[in-house]
């Protein structure tokens, strides 16, 4: 991957991220507990399980690198 490509991809997963954290409220209502894809700023595909969710990405023959994947739920995280 040439720089360019790898800056572009940067950029293009920050938006998909701004829009995660603005979204997160909406994400967990409809998709809590499942593992999501988000590419320009939507949900591609949701799955409970994280294999079912790449399978389906390959069906659709998009590469999951170039997407945010994300766990949706309602449990806060503990940091020790």
């Amino acid at each position: 991957m040439v720089e360019s490509e790898v800056l572009q991809l940067l950029v293009k997963t920050n938006r998909d991220m701004d829009w995660y954290k603005l979204n997160v409220g909406f994400l967990k209502e409809k998709y809590l507990n499942q593992f999501i894809a988000i590419g320009d700023a939507s949900v591609i595909e949701a799955d409970p399980e994280l294999e079912g969710l790449l399978h389906k990405l390959q069906q659709k023959g998009i590469d999951r690198s170039s997407v945010l994947i994300k766990f949706i739920t309602d449990l806060k995280a503990i940091l020790a």
